[in-house]
């Protein structure tokens, strides 16, 4: 529900600003993110293993007057999702199963100014995603998955400083990517009824050059 208004917001938002006269533009970004809602694992015990890393490329174009920004990202994260310690033997080794994912959201949005160096982006995304079960230690094939999904995705952006006489600038921004993953190529695995679901929020740093 809280990420459901968390959405709802950007969009009212979007339609009170106006929008930018913005310049086009290309950028690179680096991000660590984390999984709010991951429903691949739902019983990890290691939230910390929600974390993952990546980076963004996007540009940005005035089409018919509309500022729109079309990004790619590519980020890879991996989680606990059970862990074992036997007493058997001398020594007490860990079972772990592992999931580790390869995200490449393809995103598209709306430009709008919400101050001279801040703007707000919505819109959506089509992302890609394998998975993969990590067997540690366990006699069990690793398990792989091939997943498409759709959902929106919100960022607030703000300038820094400008470099190169004003034609580069150095930004920060805070972005979140709702994605329900409706397709599933299962390798021979029944994937009936499988949902799965991701909420990412991730801090970014980066880079823009304009290119007018």
């Amino acid at each position: 529900m809280k990420v459901s208004l968390i959405f709802i917001l950007f969009g009212v938002m979007s339609l009170i600003y106006q929008p930018l006269n913005a310049q086009h533009q290309f950028s690179v970004s680096l991000f660590p993110g984390y999984n709010v809602i991951n429903n691949d694992q739902p019983t990890s015990k290691n939230k910390q293993t929600n974390w993952v890393f990546g980076g963004t490329i996007s540009f940005d174009k005035q089409i018919k007057n509309q500022p729109l920004s079309f990004s790619l990202s590519y980020l890879q994260g991996k989680s606990t999702i059970f862990k074992i310690r036997t007493n058997i033997g001398p020594v007490q080794p860990n079972y772990e199963v592992l999931l580790r994912y390869q995200t490449i959201p393809i995103e598209a949005f709306y430009v709008h100014s919400i101050g001279q160096k801040t703007e707000l982006l919505t819109g959506i995304n089509f992302t890609p995603q394998y998975r993969t079960l990590l067997y540690e230690r366990i006699n069990i094939k690793n398990d792989r998955l091939l997943s498409l999904g759709f959902g929106l995705s919100g960022k607030v952006k703000t300038d820094f400083a400008t470099f190169n006489g004003g034609q580069g600038v150095l930004f920060g921004s805070v972005a979140a990517r709702w994605t329900e993953f409706l397709f599933h190529h299962a390798n021979g695995r029944n994937v009936d009824d499988f949902s799965l679901r991701h909420v990412v929020v991730s801090p970014q740093i980066g880079m823009s050059w304009n290119l007018n």
